[in-house]
């Protein structure tokens, strides 16, 4: 051996020693499993060891404070709630502005004169909503605002009663041991209207489809595009190139101060491009399902929740969006006026669920 080297020695461990450090691994595995899946799975510890208390319901009041997002002033989205909701109550509005750098409204003045308390989208914190002095509180979340949240959030608001227009959601929530209902939205169908298989309706809201994605699914000189430019809080509208605006002779059109200037723009396209990658509800694609459109749209909830590819409209991977065959539109249309006027009878019957959670104890 060289001075200053040292030699390695390589020293066989004892087989039962082998043995026992094998186990000791398989232990730890098996541990980590269990807390990971006690974390995840809570379910059993909630509802036998912690049950949901007995909530102390006014009955005999009729006020419920209904917290909505400000922005649904604007696009109108949730007055068919609200409109339902104050055949049987008196509802008072109060409008979140959090969304858009405001304060969370200050709901502590609510007590147990109000028979309950409705929040549309967006939930206060959790100290926020212990300030609130009544136990009946509601919550209809949005699929596209709360798809990505862990379970730990969750957990924060688990004695609320949650319903559910997304199934996709509800049988998250439900697996989780969640307290949820599930109900398809359908809106009132307006006369049969397929409009011109050869023009397309776009409502750019979000950066996430634009007119690239679009070009690529139509794919098809003779397409006409109208682009409806307005855009959702935090978003920016990109303008498509000068061939692009020539290729599809692009018109353009802003907000309108009547939902009816809109909807005559829409009524003679044949073809609706569902504007989200996902949706809570997804009113705009809906009210053009009503009409007898083709809608075209991503395929996530909420819209694959309505939509069958190449029955009652067409679906794409937006990831890899490729070009659509339309050559089925007349009975994708027809198809779909037809689904929308069943699930309106549905509607019609399946809301009242809506009245009897809010007076379940």
């Amino acid at each position: 051996m060289m001075p200053g080297n040292r030699e390695i020695l390589t020293v066989s461990e004892p087989f039962y020693y082998q043995v026992y450090r094998f186990t000791l691994s398989v232990c730890y595995r098996l541990l980590g499993a269990i807390g990971r899946k006690l974390s995840d799975s809570s379910t059993f510890l909630r509802i036998k060891l912690f049950p949901k208390h007995t909530r102390k319901i006014n009955i005999n009041s009729k006020k419920i404070a209904y917290i909505g997002h400000s922005y649904h002033q604007k696009t109108k989205s949730t007055l068919f709630l609200i409109d339902y909701l104050k055949q049987f109550f008196t509802v008072e509005v109060i409008l979140d502005e959090s969304w858009d750098g405001g304060l969370y409204p200050d709901l502590s003045f609510i007590d147990e004169t109000y028979l309950g308390v409705i929040f549309f989208q967006n939930l206060p914190d959790k100290k926020q909503l212990k300030s609130i002095k009544n136990d009946n509180l509601i919550f209809f979340p949005m699929y596209d605002n709360v798809y990505p949240l862990p379970r730990s959030w969750w957990n924060n608001y688990f004695d609320l009663k949650i319903i559910n227009f997304s199934k996709t959601l509800h049988e998250k929530l439900l697996n989780w041991g969640f307290e949820t209902i599930y109900m398809q939205y359908y809106p009132k169908p307006s006369k049969y209207m397929p409009g011109n298989p050869k023009e397309v309706y776009f409502w750019q809201r979000t950066n996430k489809i634009g007119i690239d994605t679009i070009a690529k699914l139509l794919d098809e000189p003779e397409m006409k595009i109208h682009i409806h430019k307005a855009i959702d809080p935090n978003f920016e509208f990109f303008r498509p190139s000068v061939d692009q605006e020539k290729q599809y002779k692009i018109t353009y059109s802003d907000w309108s101060e009547t939902r009816e200037g809109v909807w005559d723009i829409i009524k003679e396209k044949g073809i609706y491009i569902a504007p989200r990658e996902y949706e809570g509800i997804g009113m705009s694609f809906l009210e053009a399902m009503a009409m007898g459109k083709a809608v075209v749209s991503v395929d996530n909830p909420t819209m694959n929740e309505y939509i069958i590819h190449n029955q009652t409209g067409y679906l794409f991977n937006l990831n890899e969006p490729k070009k659509i065959d339309f050559s089925t539109i007349e009975n994708v249309q027809k198809n779909t006026y037809s689904f929308i006027c069943e699930g309106f009878e549905n509607w019609e019957i399946q809301r009242k669920k809506i009245i009897d959670l809010i007076l379940k104890k």
